[in-house]
């Protein structure tokens, strides 16, 4: 397999998916602060969520995955479960800092 593949581990990069999901998301959420819609969109649509669930800290990862979503959603159910999916992770893991408020205006 050598001959026909590069190495997938290294003693530099280690990956999971859970290295991936996050440098992904950090891709996403800079592409839309930088108004490169189309690229956020692009590479959040390849975000799997239910990959990381059972990984460490998912829940702070999470949080950021629901507001990205939200800011890209171009329709309004879309919207409305990424709101609802944040509050809930908000309750159920008592962030106080991330309210309705950071939600709305975290890309401003």
């Amino acid at each position: 397999m050598s001959k026909y593949y590069e190495d997938i581990l290294d003693i530099f990069h280690v990956h999971n998916y859970l290295d991936v999901f996050i440098y992904d998301l950090i891709d996403a959420m800079f592409s839309l602060r930088s108004s490169d819609i189309k690229r956020a969109k692009i590479v959040f649509k390849n975000l799997d969520m239910d990959k990381i669930l059972y990984d460490s800290y998912c829940d702070y990862y999470l949080i950021f995955y629901n507001i990205t979503g939200y800011h890209l959603s171009d329709s309004q159910i879309e919207k409305s479960k990424f709101k609802q999916d944040y509050l809930n992770l908000k309750e159920l893991f008592g962030f106080m800092l991330f309210s309705e408020d950071y939600l709305l205006h975290f890309f401003e």
